[in-house]
């Protein structure tokens, strides 16, 4: 399941605390019309399950995975321009 929201609902969450997936989080610009510029690109990657971008000043994008790699997300976000920054498994 993909998901392309700001703000997970419960199903998700849970459904994700269930899953053996990591979680990668990165400090991004990603805000406004950039979550639809980044959406075909992280849904389309193999071995993405769930991702979001906080609404906070620091626009964290969390990646919920199994295989997907910090370099790919990194990769990804910077074909369309977004500055993007490694903070956390």
């Amino acid at each position: 399941m993909r998901v392309s929201s700001v703000f997970p609902n419960d199903a998700i969450q849970k459904q994700l605390n269930k899953s053996d997936n990591k979680t990668l989080k990165f400090k991004t610009n990603i805000k406004g019309n950039g979550v639809a510029q980044v959406t075909p690109l992280l849904n389309g990657t193999k071995g993405v399950s769930h991702w979001e971008v906080l609404p906070n000043k620091d626009k964290i994008l969390s990646v919920h995975s199994e295989s997907v790699t910090q370099e790919e997300v990194i990769k990804k976000v910077t074909e369309v321009g977004f500055k993007i920054e490694f903070l956390s498994i």
